[in-house]
């Protein structure tokens, strides 16, 4: 695989950042920086029906906020369109610009 630098933004400045894996198929990538550890992201490999989602994106870009917009919704169905396993269903209003925007889950405390 071929490795490309970027860079990442932290609250604590920039870092060069260098993508070591990617799945094209799924939208995910992984970047390796020098930044501290100082926290390590929990994983879990299915979201819960019912569960929480967060979702913050730059729909309509140049005519929305620059700043990006947030919004909130729950997981309603762990499979897509056509019984498609690679996709859920979340009550989140989300626009067809933003579809690819990046969401997490909100598990309660």
């Amino acid at each position: 695989m071929h490795k490309r630098h970027s860079s990442a933004v932290s609250r604590r400045g920039a870092y060069k950042a260098i993508l070591t894996g990617q799945d094209p198929n799924n939208d995910l990538a992984l970047l390796h920086t020098d930044m501290d550890n100082l926290s390590i992201a929990a994983f879990r490999f299915w979201p819960r029906i019912g569960e929480q989602v967060a979702s913050y994106g730059f729909p309509y870009s140049g005519v929305l906020s620059s700043s990006g917009n947030f919004t909130l919704g729950h997981v309603t169905s762990l499979i897509g369109v056509k019984d498609d396993t690679r996709f859920l269903q979340i009550s989140a209003p989300i626009s067809l610009v933003t579809a690819e925007a990046p969401f997490l889950t909100c598990p309660a405390a």
